[in-house]
């Protein structure tokens, strides 16, 4: 068993063997000792080391907490041995040095690019990642600045996301180059040849240069106050995101774990749910709706977790971490299928719709009828009502009962007068659809001259919910004369007459069936007949039929 000991590299601590460690510390040694004479040998070390720490890091796994010897001789060669960096013997290349490590190219990364900047950098970074001259990338941005305000928006939005080389590795990294010693060095070399070159070339510079110097340091500081004004943009969006995230699952589990009434808008104003046991009616089987419930809550609940996390991420500038997140998005994609999956077989359902008929007939030995809605109380418990009671839904421990029915009155076909009533109902085949239609309990009732009609359908539980539906048609011969009593409000649909009255407005009245349409009879402000007009029609009527 061998003996380890931690160690801090660049600020991130591993578990190293004790050899390793001793061959570690010579390592770096000798390379600290090989930059003696640079200015910058401390700013190097640190970029060496941060390198190792990255290789180190890229080792160590649940299986392998600790670095072995091995482990520090492979990042040895990748990054190089000073003794290949030392000048050659035979003075052939006497003061040039070989190449110190590996020289193959990686994989590049995006970055702007710091030391050959003219505003934030972004062109000549983006130069450098698909190796072209960076005069060709800011002679792009400036047709884009002439475009419009959304070339410069788009360089800005390019400036916030694309992180800045700080580092010599990420400048390696930029350019494509292999991070080790020998590029380290020269990296941060060549960094401070450039910085010494512009101080001495500003001195001797022109008034003219010295301006364009200025223009490029003040665009500069325009660009840094800007993207601190979006960073503190996003703060807030980050707390918005967060609160809102929050307050979301507060609602889905307040709503998961609430008993009480559950409200919704919909097309007829507000409804309120006492239950929403009454939705399994609506899918084939309760595992279904089980399926549904939670591919749903699934659904709604990572968008909302994706919420908070991002929220706290601009907040805090915490980092996301990537498996996380393509594993959510896995999961979302998922319960996205199921839930489709399920809607499918669902509307599968009610994909064919079919009706029957049937012909109620009534006392036609009046003159005058009268058409009131009945009064009484829907049976069972209420699940849903609507805020104008144009629509509610009751059950009881076998049946539903829909307050959902259509009153309208059409001319009669013949003489007698009849209650033409249709059953409607869906169904996943037209059969299906007529035999479920057929099973609707709905009736009316006549007491001499007044006809009462029910306003809510029966239906067993067993049937499922089908979208069933009553309409009333009242075929009313030509002659008959209907009071339409204001009790039926919420039940007249779209009734036909000669004058083009609102149905609503048409109740209160007495409405008379002629060759020509329903009209409304004795009205004062609506234009219609008299009684004494009607009467004469008749007997006209009468006159030619003898």
């Amino acid at each position: 068993m061998k003996e380890t000991v931690n160690i801090n590299v660049s600020g991130v601590v591993f578990h190293i063997d004790v050899d390793a460690h001793q061959v570690l510390k010579d390592y770096l040694e000798k390379i600290r000792s090989f930059f003696n004479n640079s200015e910058e040998r401390e700013e190097i070390m640190a970029d060496i080391e941060a390198r190792i720490a990255e290789l180190f890091g890229a080792r160590v796994n649940e299986q392998k907490q600790v670095i072995s010897k091995r482990d520090v001789e492979d990042i040895m060669q990748i990054m190089g041995r000073p003794e290949e960096f030392a000048p050659e013997e035979d003075g052939s290349d006497q003061g040039q040095q070989r190449p110190f490590g590996p020289q193959g190219k990686i994989r590049k990364r995006l970055f702007r690019d710091p030391e050959d900047r003219v505003l934030g950098g972004v062109a000549s970074g983006i130069a450098a990642y698909i190796g072209v001259d960076p005069v060709w990338i800011r002679l792009f941005f400036v047709l884009g600045f002439f475009g419009g305000f959304v070339g410069f928006l788009f360089y800005i939005i390019l400036w916030i996301i694309i992180p800045e080389a700080r580092t010599a590795s990420d400048r390696l990294r930029m350019k494509g180059e292999p991070i080790n010693v020998e590029n380290i060095g020269k990296s941060f070399k060549e960094g401070a040849s450039k910085v010494n070159d512009r101080i001495t070339d500003l001195s001797k510079a022109s008034w003219s240069e010295k301006l364009e110097n200025f223009f490029i340091q003040f665009f500069s500081a325009l660009g840094t106050l800007i993207k601190g004004l979006f960073k503190a943009f996003a703060k807030v969006l980050g707390f918005l995101f967060f609160l809102i995230g929050i307050l979301l699952a507060l609602a889905i589990i307040g709503a998961i774990f609430s008993s009480g009434t559950v409200y919704s808008v919909g097309p007829s104003g507000i409804f309120s749910m006492e239950s929403l046991d009454f939705l399994v009616y609506f899918f084939s089987s309760s595992s279904q709706l089980s399926w549904s419930k939670i591919a749903l809550s699934t659904l709604i609940a990572i968008p909302v977790i994706a919420l908070i996390f991002g929220g706290f991420r601009l907040l805090f500038g915490v980092k996301g971490n990537s498996g996380i997140g393509i594993g959510l998005s896995i999961l979302w994609f998922i319960a996205l299928f199921v839930c489709l999956g399920i809607a499918v077989q669902v509307g599968s359902q009610f994909s064919s719709e079919g009706d029957v008929k049937e012909f109620l007939p009534l006392k036609s030995s009046f003159q005058d009828y009268v058409v009131r809605l009945d009064q009484q109380l829907v049976p069972g418990n209420e699940l849903i009502q609507s805020s104008d009671e144009d629509f509610m839904l009751h059950w009881d421990k076998a049946n539903f009962y829909l307050g959902y029915i259509d009153f309208t009155i059409k001319p009669g076909m013949g003489d007698s007068i009849a209650l033409e009533v249709i059953k409607g109902a869906n169904g996943p085949s037209y059969m299906r659809s007529i035999e479920t239609a057929k099973k609707i309990d709905y009736h009316c009732d006549q007491d001499a001259n007044l006809i009462i009609i029910h306003p809510y359908l029966k239906f067993s539980q067993e049937d499922k919910i089908r979208n069933q539906s009553v309409k009333v048609v009242m075929r009313l011969p030509v002659g008959k004369v209907v009071y339409l009593d204001p009790s039926l409000e919420a039940v007249l649909f779209d009734i036909d007459n000669v004058s083009g009255t609102w149905d609503r407005d048409m109740l209160g009245k007495r409405w008379v069936m002629l060759e020509e349409g329903l009209t409304c009879l004795d009205c004062s402000d609506i234009k219609g007949i008299t009684s004494q007009e009607l009467t004469d029609r008749l007997n006209e009527k009468a006159l030619r039929l003898n």
